[in-house]
C-alpha cells in the first residue's frame, strides 16, 4: 500500500513539517520533508488539492503549488481511497 502523510503541526518532536512517505510490504520508506514554506496554521481554514499524475502527486494549498511527491503505486487505478487522521475538520471532499 502506498501512503502519504501530508503534515504534522504538532506530533511528538515534529513541529510544522510536511512529511511524505510510502509504505510497501509493511515497511516505511525514507521520509521526504523539504518544502519552501509551511502553509497550514492551527484553527485556520485551508484548501488542499491533490492531483494524481502518472508518476507523482502534485499538492497545492490555497491554490499555491506546495510540492510534488513521487508515488510508487501503479497502475493509477490502485488509488482507491483517501485517509485523513488527526485533528482536522473536513468540510468538503471532491473527486474529479
Amino acid at each position: 500500500m502506498d501512503q502519504i502523510t501530508p503534515s504534522r503541526l504538532n506530533f511528538g518532536s515534529d513541529r510544522n513539517v510536511i512529511v511524505r512517505n510510502s509504505k510497501q510490504n509493511n515497511n516505511w520508506q525514507a521520509e521526504e520533508r523539504a518544502v519552501s514554506y509551511f502553509p497550514v496554521a492551527p484553527n485556520a481554514f485551508f484548501e488542499m488539492s491533490i492531483l494524481v499524475e502518472q508518476h507523482c502527486f502534485k499538492v497545492a494549498v490555497n491554490n499555491n503549488h506546495l510540492l510534488e511527491y513521487k508515488h510508487i503505486l501503479l497502475p493509477l487505478d490502485k488509488f482507491t481511497f483517501l485517509r485523513i487522521d488527526g485533528d482536522v475538520r473536513i468540510t468538503q471532499v471532491r473527486f474529479q
